[in-house]
């Protein structure tokens, strides 16, 4: 079972293990930087299904080339945050199996003391 939710023409997932404020921060400064590469890993629910023994096992999608283009504070503790960017993400198949990778606008409300959240992604049009 998927757990993507469909609004519109966006796609809504989970995120489950994220990076720390500080390294947000971090991506998000050096954004635009030719000379500096900072990789952030999301852990994003693809799908989730019930095991025979009664847990739930997760598959977690590929994000490539994510770029932080913004980082809002959402209330006043500095932990909560809706990060805007673009990426490339194969919503197709878990862990990059298919290799279709296509060019998303995201928006992520992201607890950075948890490191959890969720993630919209918007296809991007040329």
């Amino acid at each position: 079972m998927h757990s993507e939710v469909r609004n519109g023409d966006s796609l809504a997932f989970e995120v489950m293990n994220g990076p720390s404020r500080d390294r947000i921060h971090i991506a998000n400064m050096y954004a635009f930087d030719q000379n500096m590469s900072i990789d952030l890993e999301f852990k994003v629910v693809f799908a989730k299904r019930e095991n025979p023994a009664g847990g739930t096992t997760r598959d977690f999608m590929a994000l490539k080339n994510l770029q932080i283009m913004g980082v809002v504070h959402t209330d006043r503790t500095g932990y909560d945050f809706n990060i805007q960017g673009t990426c490339d993400a194969d919503v197709k198949s878990p862990m990059n199996k298919c290799n279709t990778y296509r060019n998303f606008r995201f928006s992520m409300d992201y607890n950075a003391k948890l490191r959890t959240g969720s993630l919209r992604l918007k296809p991007m049009r040329f």
